[in-house]
């Protein structure tokens, strides 16, 4: 996945796919930031 894929990711969508990824608390994590994480 590339980042303009990740830009053009509703923030629910980019929520949705840092949590299948096992991003930690990425329900109060910003878009940009869920983007770099």
């Amino acid at each position: 996945m590339n980042l303009q894929q990740l830009k053009d990711m509703k923030p629910e969508d980019l929520l949705v796919f840092g949590e299948d990824l096992g991003i930690d608390n990425a329900s109060v994590l910003r878009k940009q930031d869920l983007m770099f994480a």
